[in-house]
């Protein structure tokens, strides 16, 4: 059965319906005008910084910051760029073989045959001193020790996701972290691969090491060690304790196998290895003149998916622009390219982009002059027997040049980008955003300096003014270029939408409220009638004329009976 509906109430909630409806409808034609200003333009992708190589046009060459050949910026352990020669001073090296960077951009170098490690502090300057040295109790000592404290041929680095330094102590067999504060010769917090920190036997399982070179973090702190004795990659997860077991082997079918062999599943003395943007692993894979990649997820034994320098798992090719000589490091750049360090006869570090591809053939080289014909020198532009790369947070490259006794960082050319206005009164104040650095001026343009390479801006907002492009996309490739940004008028937006917003609805509640208080009103029940007189009015029925009332006093004399 229908409930029969209360009377009066579709009377009482029609009104609040259409001021509801009619203030919607001004709320709807006042945010139009409000929101058609310059921040309605959609933001570009990739405005935290330069995207991926690629990005932009189909079928556009990519902008790339680095070119075949280029000159180094800035060399540590010589006085230039044509000095040679190794020494043991706090401002030489004796084949560095790798390199990282701290989150404060501290350098840390592996000094291999000084057998310590160096950290230098920015800014650096051409042949500056190392301001700390591990492995080692002074800068002029290079003793190969067994213990806490000393270190023999170390060859590989890497820093953890919470700052500590972890060092791959190669001739011990073994793996030492160090954690801050940090101090000249100060001693290691853990050691993996040996049971103590005076031991350095060699052996294959889960917990034992046989030079170990390569060091790399992954997001979650987890350390995959390139045991290259062993022919093997080894990952071990936190937290991190002194002879520790390893959770997964990579190279071998199970952690007691060592063998050799030039398959997809197979190392023979891997060296350098580096976790790239979606998490894969990729290996430099020293003997089979290769570098493999293997994606997640990750486990024991696996297959790797993809393969550098080679046209299949199964070949060892040696020359050729498609060939990776023997590679000992690897590394990603902020835009997921991959560098790979090439001692032997390229005597380059070659650049691969993605997505990467079986047999790719690199983009370019630093340290030769093309990809087919090797020179080795001792010069800006030169290198000999290139070991390690890494990069900086600024995204510079650097190279552990072993063969020179130094490390050289490769700095992007810059170029000018100008944003130039037209349309605002002289001296107002306008800004630009680009790759995620604001600049503001009162004059008609303003400059950035930017390497090659796609970058996103947005234009401030000025008001009673539309810009146009509010935001785009700068590619820079090479030259000089001006954006130029028009200004207009732009008629009064009106009420803002928020306030809008505010008012409609403190004027619904009100009149729901009151639409809500008649109802209760008209539902309220009569009062009691007068004893022995006529009903009093319904509810809903005006009340009849006021009837005086009786006059007051003590009763009069009860009349005789009638006869």
């Amino acid at each position: 059965m229908r409930r029969p509906r209360a009377p009066g109430r579709r009377r009482a909630v029609r009104p609040a319906l259409a001021v509801g409806v009619v203030l919607a409808l001004l709320v709807s034609a006042f945010d139009g005008v409000a929101l058609a200003s310059p921040r309605s333009a959609p933001l570009p992708a990739g405005g935290s910084g330069p995207g991926p190589r690629g990005a932009g046009a189909p079928g556009a060459a990519p902008p790339n910051p680095y070119t075949m050949g280029m000159a180094a910026s800035l060399v540590l352990g010589q006085s230039g760029f044509t000095t040679g020669g190794s020494g043991t001073t706090s401002a030489t090296l004796q084949i560095p073989f790798a390199a990282a960077f701290d989150a404060a951009g501290d350098l840390w170098v592996v000094d291999t045959q000084n057998n310590r490690v160096l950290k230098f502090l920015p800014p650096f300057v051409t042949g500056e001193a190392a301001n700390l040295v591990l492995g080692q109790p002074s800068f002029t000592s290079r003793t190969a020790a067994t213990s806490p404290v000393g270190m023999w041929e170390p060859q590989g680095i890497a820093v953890s996701p919470s700052g500590d330094v972890w060092v791959a102590d190669s001739t011990n067999n073994r793996v030492l972290e160090f954690r801050p504060p940090f101090s000249t010769g100060m001693p290691a917090s853990v050691v993996l691969g040996q049971t103590s920190f005076t031991l350095n036997r060699a052996g294959t399982g889960p917990a034992n090491l046989t030079h170990p070179i390569g060091l790399a973090f992954d997001s979650l702190g987890d350390l995959f060690v390139a045991d290259s004795g062993n022919n093997r990659v080894l990952e071990f997860r936190p937290p991190f304790s002194d002879d520790m077991a390893a959770s997964l082997v990579l190279g071998q079918t199970n952690f007691s196998g060592n063998q050799s062999n030039t398959t997809s599943v197979n190392l023979s003395l891997p060296y350098g290895v580096a976790v790239g943007p979606q998490g894969e692993l990729w290996v430099a894979d020293f003997e089979n003149y290769r570098a493999v990649g293997f994606y997640p997820p990750l486990s024991s034994g696996m297959a790797a998916s993809v393969v550098l320098g080679q046209p299949n798992f199964t070949t060892i090719n040696e020359t050729g622009a498609d060939a990776t000589g023997q590679p000992t490091g690897v590394s990603f750049d902020e835009a997921g390219d991959l560098w790979i360090a090439e001692p032997g006869a390229p005597d380059r570090v070659a650049e691969y982009l993605p997505p990467l591809a079986t047999n790719e053939t690199p983009t370019l080289a630093i340290g030769q002059a093309n990809l087919t014909t090797p020179v080795r020198g001792t010069s800006a532009t030169l290198v000999d027997g290139p070991s390690g790369v890494a990069f900086d947070g600024s995204d510079n490259l650097w190279v552990a040049d072993s063969g020179n006794d130094r490390v050289l960082e490769y700095t992007p050319p810059t170029f000018a980008v100008t944003f130039a206005e037209t349309g605002l009164p002289s001296g107002t104040a306008w800004s630009v955003t680009l790759n995620g650095v604001t600049r503001s001026t009162n004059t008609n343009a303003t400059t950035f300096q930017v390497a090659n390479g796609s970058y996103a801006y947005t234009v401030g907002s000025v008001g009673g003014y539309r810009d146009s492009p509010a935001a785009g996309t700068v590619a820079e490739n090479g030259t000089p270029q001006t954006i130029r940004i028009t200004f207009s008028s732009s008629p009064s937006p009106g009420i803002p939408p928020t306030v809008l917003a505010l008012v409609v609805a403190i004027v619904l509640l009100a009149v729901i409220a009151g639409a809500l208080l008649a109802r209760r009103r008209r539902r309220r029940p009569p009062g009691p009638s007068p004893p022995g007189g006529p009903p009093g009015p319904g509810a809903g029925e005006a009340p009849g004329p006021i009837r005086p009332a009786p006059p007051s006093g003590p009763p009069g004399p009860t009349p005789p009976p009638a006869s």
